[in-house]
């Protein structure tokens, strides 16, 4: 999204909660700063989205983070803990030698949950029972924390993630 429709954006919001006292150009930098990597279209129709299901009482203007988050309920890919651990537990009742195969067509989050290939095979000659117990609890316990930060750090710009990588690497 470019700085003009992140400004088409705000003057939407405007119509739907008039009375901001906000500096345009601050305003439009700012959201701009966050919404850059966002489709106009998809933050157009969350914006619409948000502003008719606004039933609270009193009216105000609503941040970039709640419309973030109009956009993420829009394109939710439909990743539940549970959905997840189904894909999980299928790759852990496959073949052994095709671990890394499974292990590759895993989620991101699921993979980092996972660790390595080498848990795949490790889980599939555990006790069907214990898989289904507590190595599952586990996972649903987790996975959502994972998908949190995967979240967070999609978000962040490139060259924060480039250094906070490097910083996990040792340096």
């Amino acid at each position: 999204m470019n700085k003009n429709q992140t400004a088409k954006i705000l003057a939407m919001l405007e119509a739907y909660y008039p009375g901001s006292d906000v500096n345009p150009e601050i305003a439009v930098n700012a959201w701009h700063a966050i919404l850059k990597n966002q489709d106009y279209e998809i933050v157009e129709h969350a914006v619409m989205g948000f502003a008719a299901a606004d039933r609270r009482d009193y009216k105000k203007f609503p941040s970039v983070g709640q419309i973030l988050g109009y956009v993420e309920k829009m394109t939710n890919t439909g990743d539940s803990p549970e959905e997840l651990w189904n894909l999980v537990y299928k790759a852990i009742s496959g073949n052994p030698d095709r671990a890394k195969e499974a292990f590759d067509s895993l989620p991101k989050c699921c993979q980092i949950w996972l660790n390595n290939p080498n848990q795949i095979r490790e889980l599939g000659i555990t006790d069907i029972t214990t898989v289904n117990t507590v190595v599952r609890g586990q996972f649903l316990k987790t996975i959502k924390e994972i998908q949190e930060r995967e979240k967070v750090q999609e978000q962040l710009p490139e060259n924060v993630r480039k250094a906070i990588g490097t910083l996990q690497l040792g340096g």
